[in-house]
This record gives C-alpha cells, structure tokens and sequence, in this order.
C-alpha cells in the first residue's frame, strides 16, 4: 500500500501537464470552472495514472459547484499545499478545493465557504515503535510536510497539556526548535511516510484525513486530536464566487448534502 501512495505522489509533476476536463452541464455552456485540487490524498483528492481521472470528496465536491454555478465544463487543476495559494491569486484557478485549512492568516488573505469538512491534527507512528500516547513522544524527531502549522499545533497541545513551556507562535520555526521534540522537515506527504518506515523519523504528523492514506495494519494513530483543521473552499476576496459559492455551502450543509459525500467516502 505505501508503494502505491509513494507512486500516486510522484503523479504530481506528470498531472501538472495533464489537465482533466469534465462536463458539468453542456446544455449550459456557461465556460470553464477551473478548480486546484491535491493528487494524493485517499478520498479527497487523488490521480489515478492508469485511469487518468481524479477521485475524492473534493473532487465530487467541485463536479457538484461547477454545475450548480451553471459552468459548462470542469478544469481540475492540479496542485500542492506550497503552490495552491499561489495558483488562486495569480489566476491560475477560479477556487481551491484541496483541503485548505482556514487558519486566520488565511482568511485575511481570502474568502472562505463555510467548512466542508472539520479535521483534526493527528499523530501516526510504527506499531513497532512501542510510542503510545504523548508522553512517549519525549526525545522523538517528528516528520512534518513543509507549508504546514501542524509542527506549530503539536507544540502549543503539549504546552496545554503542561508537557512543555508555551511558545511564540510567531517566532516558531519547526527546523530550529528544540525542545521536548524535534522536527524534519520534508518536501511531500509520501517523503514523511517514507522517513517513518526508515525509522528516519519516529512519528508523522498531519491532518487525520492525510494520514489515512498512509495507514496500514503495521501503522498505529495515536488518541490525542490536535488543533482543528476546517477545509473550506477558497477564492480571492471580492471575486463574483465567493458569495454565491458561500451560499451554496451553507444550503448543503444544511440539506445533508455534504453529509452524503462524507459519508459516501468514509471520512
């Protein structure tokens, strides 16, 4: 299985060239929705090379906006959590659907649906690692996914736990820290797996929804749920979607049709 997820992450420079278009609602032919979604996320947002389509929650998600927005087809851009903003406000994509968490920067920087899903910061290890609960973490290298606060959000749970002393957030850097834990910083998800396995690292943190995707029988997630991860669907402020997006959301989330796409993944 991690093989598989080690092959699907390797897709990303290959997908960047390898557009996929789906119709929304030809009789509409209302242009193009360009939409930036992740590759190599279990039921979120995965590429299949064999295939050449993309399946996940987010990937329904975005097939479901497209066609209630009336665009007549579907432009699923690929991208990764160091470039996505980057592809919005530079016009790349029309919105990003690519589990981004609405942290409060975030929302400075751009509009937000409500969130479509809520996640928690978890934290994975080796069963073999004999690392069962927070207190065992003590002394350990945790591998993180560069571009990410979760480095930031383990520090400040051990803090409240009285683990550690609290920290000034805006000061953190996880390559220099070093306290209670440490942390290796890695370019890609399939990276932080990889580093696991080789005992390189000796626990990988993410979101529980990322980690899903590298979770085997050989793997264990650890009880402690970190900070709150809410994805919401991004656009640049002020943009002619974001309110009719916002409205959207907001009428799924209360009909139960997000319900069903959580449920229709298992997530």
């Amino acid at each position: 299985m991690r093989k598989w997820f080690r092959a699907a992450a390797l897709l990303l420079a290959v997908a960047a060239m390898a557009m996929l278009f789906t119709g929304c609602d030809e009789a509409l032919g209302g242009g193009t929705l360009r939409v930036g979604v992740k590759t190599d996320i279990a039921n979120f947002g995965l590429y299949d090379e064999e295939s050449g389509r993309y399946s996940g929650m987010e990937v329904d998600l975005a097939q479901m906006l497209c066609s209630e927005l009336g665009y007549g087809a579907l432009e699923l851009v690929p991208v990764t959590t160091g470039n996505r903003e980057e592809k919005l406000t530079n016009g790349e994509i029309d919105m990003m659907i690519a589990t981004v968490t609405m942290t409060e920067e975030r929302r400075e920087a751009y509009a937000f649906s409500a969130p479509y899903y809520t996640d928690h910061v978890r934290i994975m290890v080796e069963e073999s690692s004999m690392i069962e609960g927070l207190a065992d973490l003590e002394g350990c290298v945790i591998g993180v996914r560069e571009n990410t606060d979760h480095a930031l959000s383990l520090v400040n749970y051990m803090a409240e736990q009285g683990m550690i002393q609290p920290v000034d957030g805006d000061a953190f850097d996880p390559e220099t820290y070093s306290g209670a834990v440490t942390f290796r910083v890695i370019g890609t998800y399939a990276a932080v797996s990889d580093a696991l396995e080789s005992g390189e690292v000796d626990a990988f943190l993410a979101d529980g929804s990322i980690l899903s995707g590298f979770h085997d029988d050989g793997r264990v997630l650890l009880p402690d749920e970190l900070s709150e991860q809410p994805y919401g669907v991004g656009m640049v402020k002020g943009s002619s979607l974001s309110g009719r997006v916002s409205e959207i959301i907001d009428r799924w989330l209360e009909d139960g049709t997000i319900a069903t796409l959580t449920e229709k993944w298992r997530i």
